[in-house]
């Protein structure tokens, strides 16, 4: 069994950190651009080489460990090296999510999510959440999952949310974006389980509950704007609904929130990969772990990114762990149901879904309130 961190060092750092106010970044101009008129922040986000964790014992784990547990406390984001994703892999699932995007607008809406009884296929601009501060809204994607009969029990279960994907008929675009597909959920359960560790949890506390995930990849393309649009939020502030996001991002744009609400750029090199937190974490470690707020603003003109959601199996119900529960830290979090929670947040960023549960006779149905973007509505007062 690999090594842990005991909880009370945890939270203990955590403690150390709130009394000190020290931050993992610092500020400088950045670009020059127009937003609310709040100042562009430049993040130095801790980066981490988890080459250790892959090594099967022959590394020893424990510093990576303590790594991971000081950027968790101190930011709720990191960037990784020695993930194991080969640049070959990543370049090669670009090449395709291009091609497809470049097809023409027909072809693509053949794929439209809409039109598939899974939550898979082509996701159009006009597509566009519910987001009060996502103005100009130019990115399409491309979304999938694990690859599941229709008939399985864990897809009829799930409803939407598991089943088979739907392929654009290109010769090789199944193949290659089912090994980076492949390739990133193994690295998911590598990052989970390391976290389990970090937390002092039994091992497969997470991971246990990952058989058939709910999880997806969205291949994403933000469309080159006008110069006034491109000073503008292109994609709403939100945190993730699953446990953690896997991010490769060829160009700027990605902001995360920081610990004092402020909106810092994301930069992660060719070779890295951004990790943040999802809102389930967050309750299943009481708060330890905090939900990444984040949102994109494309100055860079047309970006690409590769964007794997980490989630559970649909019926996993998610509460605190009993062992980070205490006098000093009561639980802060109820009881919720992982699938229906990711249902319920699709349909805000998703106007099919929402119309798929409408009926005239309920009225206009009430707004979507994530209860994990408080921060993010404080920011915005």
């Amino acid at each position: 069994m690999g090594s842990r961190l005991e909880p009370r060092a945890l939270w203990a750092k955590r403690a150390s950190i709130r009394a000190t106010g020290r931050l993992a970044f610092c500020r400088s101009s950045g670009y020059d651009l127009n937003i609310n008129a709040q100042p562009r922040v430049e993040i130095m986000i801790p980066v981490i080489d988890i080459t250790p964790l892959r090594s099967r014992g022959e590394l020893s784990e424990e510093p990576t460990l303590e790594t991971i547990a000081e950027a968790a406390l101190n930011f709720g984001a990191f960037i990784v090296r020695g993930h194991g994703l080969s640049p070959d892999l990543i370049e090669a699932t670009y090449e395709e999510s291009e091609r497809f995007f470049r097809a023409p607008l027909a072809d693509k809406m053949a794929l439209y999510i809409g039109r598939n009884p899974q939550h898979r296929g082509y996701v159009p601009v006009e597509e566009r959440g519910a987001y009060g501060d996502e103005r100009y809204r130019s990115y399409e994607s491309f979304d999938l999952g694990v690859d599941q009969p229709s008939a399985d029990p864990h897809s009829r279960a799930a409803h939407r949310l598991l089943g088979p994907n739907i392929w654009p008929e290109r010769p090789d675009f199944k193949a290659k974006v089912s090994a980076y597909l492949s390739a990133v959920t193994e690295l998911s359960l590598t990052l989970c389980s390391a976290l389990e560790r970090v937390l002092a949890l039994p091992s497969e506390t997470f991971t246990g509950q990952m058989r058939c995930p709910t999880s997806q990849l969205r291949l994403l393309r933000y469309l080159d704007r006008a110069p006034e649009e491109r000073a503008e939020v292109n994609m709403g502030a939100h945190t993730d609904y699953e446990c953690l996001t896997i991010i490769h991002q060829r160009d700027l744009g990605l902001q995360v929130m920081d610990p004092h609400g402020e909106w810092v750029e994301a930069k992660a090199g060719p070779d890295e990969l951004l990790i943040l937190f999802g809102d389930l974490l967050e309750v299943w470690s009481n708060g330890l772990l905090k939900s990444t707020p984040h949102r994109v603003i494309n100055a860079a003109g047309e970006r690409s990114s590769l964007v794997y959601f980490a989630g559970l199996d649909y019926d996993t119900i998610v509460q605190p762990d009993p062992s980070l529960i205490s006098e000093q830290r009561p639980a802060g979090y109820a009881a919720i149901h992982a699938g229906q929670h990711l249902e319920r947040m699709l349909k805000r960023d998703f106007p099919y879904l929402a119309e798929l549960d409408s009926a005239p006779e309920r009225g206009e149905p009430d707004p979507i309130i994530s209860p994990f973007e408080g921060r993010i509505k404080k920011r915005e007062v």
